[in-house]
Parts: C-alpha cells; structure tokens; sequence
C-alpha cells in the first residue's frame, strides 16, 4: 500500500461550509519529515498554508476542525488552546517517536 493510498480521505466527510454548532482546534505535530504537511496538505489542497479549517457532519451535528500544521516548534498560545494533538512518528526511525514526550 502506498503513502498515497493510505491518506486517501473521503470527499464526502469533507465540507467547506461555514455554518457549525461546535469547533475543535487540532495541532499536527512530530519531528521533522515525518509526514505533517503531507498530511495537512492531503486534507486541504497543496495550496494550504499553516492552518485551515472544515466543517464535517458528525451524528448530525456539523463540527468546525480547525487544524494547524506545526512545522518546527509549536508556539505556545496554539498549543495552550488545542483541544486535539496528532502526534506523528516515523515508524523507521524511533527517535521520532520517542521525542515525542
């Protein structure tokens, strides 16, 4: 299975509407060239720059996910305001998952 296929996200979970009842703030984050902005840019086009937002149907609620892209180190107002952390790893290097305290 290629990187390709595995981040493959279905269109139809995704929407660009502005009308939501609740938002969760979500941070990308990992050591370098573990695969955030492949990621961040698999969900929001190649043109997207450090963050960008959503809104996806959840249960029947529609739910704002506002997501940054954490390149380098995290600034602390974003962190400290986050309701949610991916943390990426490289499965081939361990030390990017152990420095992930």
């Amino acid at each position: 299975m290629t990187t390709q296929q595995l981040l493959t996200i279905p269109s139809k979970w995704l929407h660009r509407t502005e009308a939501y009842q609740t938002e969760f703030k979500i941070l990308i984050v990992g050591e370098p060239n573990v695969g955030k902005s492949v990621l961040f840019r698999k969900i929001f086009g190649e043109n997207a720059n450090e963050f960008d937002h959503m809104t996806v149907r959840v249960y029947g609620t529609n739910v704002r996910l506002t997501v940054w892209d954490t390149p380098g180190k995290t600034p602390q107002v974003v962190s400290e305001t986050a309701d949610l952390a991916l943390l990426l790893f490289d499965i081939a290097r361990p030390d990017t998952m152990l420095a992930l305290k």
